[in-house]
C-alpha cells in the first residue's frame, strides 16, 4: 500500500472515531491534529485548536502538568475536569493520556469523553442518597422519640389507673364500716362513681386509638342541623355551667347544616368543650359558634376565656401521648384526647387547629363538609401530572389526597377510606395490580372502586383486574371525570345500599 493510500485510510478512521481525540507534540506541546468529535465537543474548529493550542481547553494548566507527568513515567493517566466550550458552556470531561512512539514519531494522544450526563446522574444519585439518609435519620429519631413517649404514656396510664383503683379499694373498706352514716355513705359512692368514670374514659381513649390505628373506626355520615347539634351539646353541659359559674353560649344560624357522623361530631365537641371548662376560671364564658366557608365547608369554633395556651405548645396540641406543660398541666387525662379529635375530624374530610393569646383564652376551630364530598386518593409518581389531575377534580367538587408512591397510597387509603382510588398502573415500588390486591384483602375495602391511569406505551393490566376502568394519560380529562361520575353516583348522592362500598346507609370505616 502506498504511503498516500495509508494516510488517507488513517485520516478516514481518525475522523470517524466516536471518541474525541487530540494529537499533541511531546516536545513543544503543540496540537498536531484533532478529529471531528473534538470540534463537535468544544465548538472550536480544528484550525483554532491547532493555532491556539491547549490553552483553549486548559485554563489552569492541569492538562499540561499531566502531559509532562506522562512523558516522565511513560504510563497512561486519566484526568477529570471541566472544559469551557466556545459558547462558554461548562462540560465535564474525562481525558485519557497515552504516550506512543513509533519508529521516528512520538505523540501524546489525548482521548476525551463527555461525562456531563454521568456527573449529573451521580450528583442526582448522591442527592437522593443524602435525602434518604436524612429521612432515615429523621425516622430513627422519630422512632426513638415515639418509643420514649410510649414508655412515658404507659407509665402515665398505669398511674392514672392505679390511683382510682387505690381510691376504690379504700372506699370499699369504708363502706364495710357499719358505723358509716347514710350521708357519708352517699359521698363515698359518689367518689367511687367518679373514679370508675375516670377509668372508663381511659379505656375508651385506648379503644378509640386502637380502632383508628387498625383502620376499623366507622363513620355514619348524614345531614345534621349544626344549630341543633351545638344547642344539644350546650344543654348537656348546663349543670356544669351552674357548678363552675361559667356561661356556655351558642352562636349559630338555624339554616347551617353539616354532613358528618353525629356521634363522632359530638365526641369531638365533647372533648373540646370539656377542655374549655377545665381551662376557664369562674365567671368566664365559653362560646360555641359556626360560620359558612366558601368551599362548601362549615367552620365550628369552641372559644374560652381561660388563661390561653403558650405559643410553643400550640404545635404539640394534637400529637399523641403528649401532655401540655404550664397552666394546662393540671388537667388529667391520657394525653390522647386531642389526637383522637384530630383523627375524627380528618376522617370526615375536615381540618382542625387552635389559636390562642395568653391571658385572652383559646379557640379551637375545625371544619366539616356542608354537603357530601366524595374523597379520591390519587397515586401517581409524576408530581406535575398529579397536580393537574387534583386541580381539575377539586374544581369538580372532589376532595383529593395525592400520594407519590404505592406504599404511601395504601397508608392513605387505610386512613382516609376514600370513595375511589385512582392510580398509575406502573408504579415503581409496587405495581398498580398489587396495590389493588393488597387493598382488596382488607374487609372494609374489598368493594372499593379503582381507576387505572396508563400510558399508551405500557401493556394493559393483568387479566385478574381487567374489569377495572383504564384511563389513558394522553386524554385523561374527559374520560376520568366521566368514569368517576359513573362510579360515584351512588356515593355522591349518599344513598349507598346495604352491601355497597361501605355497607349500610352511608358508612365510611
Amino acid at each position: 500500500m502506498s504511503h498516500n493510500a495509508f494516510k488517507d485510510k488513517y485520516q478516514a478512521a481518525f475522523h470517524t472515531m466516536l471518541d474525541a481525540i487530540v494529537f499533541v507534540n511531546p516536545t513543544t506541546f503543540e496540537v498536531e491534529d484533532v478529529n471531528a468529535q473534538v470540534t463537535q465537543l468544544t465548538g472550536y474548529s480544528a484550525e483554532e485548536l491547532m493555532k491556539e493550542g491547549l490553552k483553549l481547553l486548559d485554563s489552569n494548566s492541569k492538562v499540561r502538568q499531566l502531559l509532562e507527568r506522562t512523558l516522565q513515567d511513560k504510563k497512561q493517566h486519566v484526568l477529570e475536569f471541566d472544559v469551557l466550550t466556545k459558547k462558554k458552556e461548562s462540560l465535564a470531561v474525562s481525558m485519557r493520556v497515552d504516550f506512543i512512539e513509533m519508529e521516528h514519531h512520538r505523540h501524546l494522544i489525548l482521548v476525551f469523553q463527555d461525562i456531563t450526563k454521568i456527573r449529573k446522574m451521580e450528583e442526582a444519585i448522591q442527592k437522593t442518597v443524602d435525602q434518604k439518609t436524612q429521612d432515615l435519620q429523621l425516622a430513627l429519631e422519630t422512632l426513638q422519640k415515639s418509643n420514649q413517649l410510649k414508655s412515658d404514656f404507659v407509665a402515665m396510664v398505669s398511674h392514672e389507673i392505679r390511683n382510682p383503683l387505690t381510691v376504690l379499694k379504700s372506699t370499699m373498706v369504708l363502706i364495710n364500716n357499719s358505723k358509716l352514716g347514710a350521708k357519708k355513705r352517699e359521698e363515698v359512692f359518689q367518689i367511687m362513681v367518679r373514679h370508675i368514670d375516670q377509668m372508663i374514659d381511659i379505656s375508651n381513649d385506648l379503644l378509640d386509638v386502637s380502632k383508628i390505628e387498625a383502620g376499623v373506626m366507622q363513620y355514619h355520615l348524614e345531614k345534621l342541623s349544626l344549630c341543633k347539634l351545638l344547642c344539644s351539646m350546650a344543654h348537656h353541659y348546663h349543670s356544669f355551667e351552674e357548678q363552675c359559674g361559667i356561661k356556655l353560649l351558642v352562636e349559630c344560624p338555624k339554616d347551617y347544616f353539616i354532613y358528618a357522623d353525629e356521634l363522632k361530631t359530638k365526641q369531638i365537641l365533647d372533648n373540646l368543650i370539656s377542655n374549655a371548662f377545665k381551662a376557664t376560671p369562674k365567671g368566664g364564658k365559653i362560646i360555641l359558634s359556626a360560620r359558612s366557608l366558601e368551599n362548601s365547608f362549615m367552620e365550628i369554633s369552641v372559644s374560652d376565656t381561660g388563661h390561653g395556651i403558650e405559643k410553643d405548645n400550640l404545635q404539640h396540641l394534637f400529637k399523641r401521648f403528649v401532655r401540655l406543660k404550664g397552666p394546662w398541666a393540671h388537667i388529667k387525662g391520657t394525653g390522647l384526647g386531642l389526637s383522637i379529635v384530630k383523627s375524627l375530624v380528618e376522617a370526615q374530610g375536615g381540618k382542625i387547629w387552635a389559636e390562642s393569646e395568653i391571658g385572652k383564652g383559646a379557640t379551637f376551630r375545625f371544619t366539616l363538609p356542608a354537603t357530601a364530598v366524595p374523597v379520591v386518593v390519587l397515586v401517581d409518581e409524576d408530581v406535575e401530572f398529579s397536580e393537574k389531575v387534583s386541580k381539575l377534580l377539586e374544581e369538580e367538587g372532589y376532595r383529593v389526597k395525592q400520594c407519590h408512591s404505592a406504599f404511601r397510597g395504601i397508608e392513605e387509603c387505610q386512613e382516609m377510606k376514600p370513595h375511589v382510588v385512582v392510580l398509575d398502573l406502573k408504579l415503581s415500588d409496587l405495581s398498580g395490580e398489587k396495590v389493588v390486591d393488597r387493598l382488596k384483602e382488607m374487609p372494609l375495602m374489598k368493594d372499593l372502586p379503582f381507576v387505572f391511569l396508563i400510558s399508551q406505551e405500557v401493556e394493559k393490566p393483568d387479566e385478574k383486574v381487567k374489569d377495572i376502568p383504564v384511563v389513558y394519560k394522553s386524554k385523561w380529562e374527559y374520560e376520568l371525570l366521566s368514569i368517576l361520575k359513573k362510579q360515584l353516583r351512588m356515593q355522591v348522592q349518599r344513598e349507598i345500599k346495604p352491601g355497597g362500598v361501605y355497607g349500610k346507609k352511608d358508612i365510611i370505616s
